[in-house]
């Protein structure tokens, strides 16, 4: 992802540390966006579905990447692909979630 000119963080969770490991090349922007509510809400998805996934913050845009594996994969493999689909849909809710928390904070701190 290109870390050179970022470095790696120290964030307020010890088991949002153990699991996640942040770089940013703006310290105070990261952690005005990684609220203590924000880092518990990300650990509370990753604790439920073991789904590994980054979250990247470059150049006034955000990406969420998921890695779920082969779709094709995971739905000719489970008894119920429904599952699979409301896994999904919750790890979409949880993007929208998180996006409007994030927008709610740049508004209310002009970041």
């Amino acid at each position: 992802y290109g870390f050179f000119d970022e470095q790696k963080l120290e964030m307020d969770s010890y088991e949002f540390e153990k699991a996640f490991s942040v770089y940013a090349e703006n310290k105070i922007t990261a952690m005005q966006l990684l609220t203590s509510d924000v880092q518990e809400d990300i650990l509370e998805l990753y604790n439920k579905y073991k789904i590994d996934f980054n979250i990247i913050i470059r150049n006034d845009k955000m990406y969420v990447l998921f890695e779920t594996g082969s779709m094709f994969e995971i739905f000719s493999t489970r008894n119920n692909p429904n599952e699979v689909l409301e896994e999904y849909f919750e790890i979409m809710k949880f993007i929208y979630k998180l996006v409007d928390k994030i927008l709610k904070t740049i508004d209310s701190t002009q970041i």
